[in-house]
């Protein structure tokens, strides 16, 4: 069997790179990596996940922020001891799987059931909490002006202006914003609501 050396890292992993941490290590990603290489990103990654859910999720029990923060420190170091591209691909993969459910209340322990289905009765996971977004009008805010900087920013004569206006006339508060939105642009305003 032939040892991994490099391989050319896949678009859809440099696009994430460069979403998250921006055009210097989407460069530094973009070409053929070794191994060592993938374990590093990846490995920024979870981290990444560990500081978002540290300062991101505020009201939950401890135990879960612990389960989280221990699953992707367990993630790191499964990833730190693979010896292949696809060991680390599947290091990630499993450890994202586990993320996503605990995330959304528990992960499924199933080890010893003959058979599970895709039907709601197995797929239900607030046994133990429940997952609630909230959506302060500070939140709601940042999602218009996120909403016009990417669609329609031209309505308002440029992003700068919109800016402009939002600062000046609407005097920064998220409520007047939000009112002139729902008055105004009501298109708009329906994809926060």
């Amino acid at each position: 069997m032939e040892i991994e050396k490099d391989r050319k890292t896949n678009m859809a992993v440099t696009l994430l790179i460069q979403r998250l941490y921006g055009q210097k290590d989407y460069s530094l990603v973009k070409n053929y990596k070794d191994i060592p290489d993938a374990k590093k990103y990846y490995t920024k990654i979870l981290k990444s996940l560990i500081i978002s859910i540290s300062e991101t999720i505020t009201v939950s029990d401890k135990r879960q922020i612990n389960e989280l923060i221990e699953l992707l420190e367990y993630g790191i170091k499964q990833i730190k001891a693979c010896k292949s591209f696809d060991d680390i691909d599947q290091r990630m993969i499993a450890t994202l799987a586990q993320l996503s459910f605990q995330l959304i209340g528990n992960c499924p322990d199933r080890w010893s059931r003959k058979n599970v289905i895709n039907r709601k009765e197995y797929w239900e996971l607030n046994a133990h909490r429940q997952i609630q977004y909230v959506q302060t009008p500070e939140h709601k805010s940042n999602a218009i002006k996120s909403i016009v900087s990417r669609k329609y920013s031209d309505r308002f004569g440029g992003w700068i202006k919109f800016l402009n206006f939002c600062q000046y006339d609407l005097k920064n508060e998220p409520g007047n914003l939000i009112k002139y939105m729902k008055e105004n642009h009501h298109d708009i305003y329906e994809e926060v609501e």
